[in-house]
């Protein structure tokens, strides 16, 4: 979904004019970017179980240049981190819908198949 997609279905369940619902949706983005800018935490977890928006930081540490494999400084940065509230994490969960996909479990390794298990699949 994208903002205008979100200012139509906001303007179809209020009643309100796309216009006006576009103005309001501004400005909830701004006040929220203020607020985190200033390092405030926006936690729209006591209103409506939605989650909180908060700033952290992310430590200086060293990379590695893919173009000449040399070695580079990465500077420190801050970051905008977004923690699902609990409302939230039920709704998203309890809905069967997957948008046609299904849900992957991130693979973690191979620790689960056995080498026997993993040269089987090639013997055929």
């Amino acid at each position: 979904m994208n903002k205008q997609e979100l200012i139509d279905a906001v303007a179809a369940s209020t009643g309100e004019s796309k216009a006006s619902t576009g103005e309001a949706l501004d400005a909830i983005l701004e006040a929220v970017t203020s607020a985190v800018t200033r390092g405030e935490t926006i936690q729209l977890i006591q209103l409506i179980g939605f989650g909180s928006f908060s700033t952290g930081a992310r430590l200086e540490r060293t990379g590695r240049n893919l173009s000449t494999g040399d070695t580079i400084t990465i500077a420190a940065a801050k970051t905008v981190k977004f923690t699902a509230g609990k409302s939230f994490m039920e709704a998203v969960n309890a809905c069967p819908a997957t948008g046609g996909h299904e849900r992957v479990p991130r693979a973690t390794g191979r620790s689960d198949l056995s080498k026997s298990k993993m040269m089987a699949g090639f013997a055929s």
